[in-house]
């Protein structure tokens, strides 16, 4: 049974699984020192000694007193940094190996140097979109709805990935966005990408007849579409869209975000020309771009 409070690290040779290092950590919650523990090694070599788990227990961002290890799990290695070169950042674990007097002591988070980069390791998707936030309302209120796609994600409710939508009323009192997936409505949602690309469906309700806005977050990795009755009317990641809705449940709207290597032009250096005028490639399809109104290949507005 893992205890909260205790670092587990664990090496699996082959079907063998041995337990190199069980290591005990304190709750100092407002502390900046932590005793470290010098535990005996398990091969007679010290390079298996005196080793401990440290998650910043303190509560401000510091730099500690000697070189740690720390596991980036961007490229899933270990590296090891320079504590006085780096701040590091509540919570971001890190190993330091322990010397004979390391219990008396101990180590000394400092305070944080703003001279000095920040080390706060965050696992990126290789192969997804991570956190778009689409906006819908007015001046007076904005819901939002947070869209993440990967090719390993299940075409299912997941829990910790997806999240029900919950509202007070079945006649909210301000504007709501709603995902529809797995025969649910949701305010979160982490869909399979296919093809670099996926869709969802968006109810969109009004708690009066008039003007709203559907916008989205700048997202460096892909690009953002309204699309009305499966058609593409909007790109999003341009500007927001605005419109009049009807008092109520407005229904036929989705959102399509393509991953944006996807996005780009069959023949180099003719993406944008002096008028602004664009064309992007989506789904195989070609559209004409041209501010914020899109148009197929005929010339028709697609709006």
């Amino acid at each position: 049974i893992l205890q909260s409070g205790v670092f587990y690290l664990m090496t699996v040779d082959g079907d063998t699984k041995t337990f190199r290092f069980k290591i005990s950590g304190t709750t100092l919650p407002t502390a900046t020192s932590l005793a470290l523990q010098l535990f005996a090694q398990t091969s007679g070599d010290n390079k298996d000694g005196g080793w401990n788990g440290v998650a910043n227990p303190t509560l401000q961002h510091g730099t500690v007193n000697q070189t740690v290890t720390v596991l980036n799990p961007n490229t899933y290695t270990y590296e090891d940094k320079d504590a006085g070169e780096m701040n590091f950042v509540v919570g971001t674990p890190f190993f330091i190996q322990a010397t004979a007097d390391a219990v008396a002591t101990g180590m000394t988070m400092g305070a944080a140097d703003p001279t000095k980069p920040y080390y706060a390791p965050k696992r990126d998707s290789e192969n997804g979109i991570e956190k778009v936030r689409v906006l819908f309302g007015n001046d007076k209120y904005q819901d939002k709805l947070t869209i993440s796609a990967n090719e390993g994600a299940l075409n299912e409710y997941e829990i910790g990935k997806d999240l029900i939508k919950m509202t007070m009323t079945k006649t909210p009192k301000v504007a709501q966005i709603f995902g529809n997936a797995y025969g649910t409505k949701l305010c979160r949602a982490n869909l399979p990408l296919v093809n670099d690309a996926v869709s969802m469906e968006i109810d969109l309700y009004a708690p009066e007849t008039g003007e709203y806005a559907i916008s989205t977050a700048e997202n460096a990795n892909a690009t953002v579409y309204l699309t009305l009755n499966g058609n593409i009317i909007w790109n999003l990641s341009m500007s927001e869209y605005t419109s009049s809705f009807e008092k109520g449940n407005n229904a036929g709207y989705g959102i399509r975000i393509v991953k944006a290597p996807q996005v780009g032009t069959d023949i180099d250096n003719i993406y944008e020309n002096a008028s602004g005028v664009q064309k992007v490639v989506i789904d195989e399809h070609v559209y004409i771009l041209r501010g914020e109104q899109m148009f197929d290949v005929t010339g028709k507005s697609v709006k």
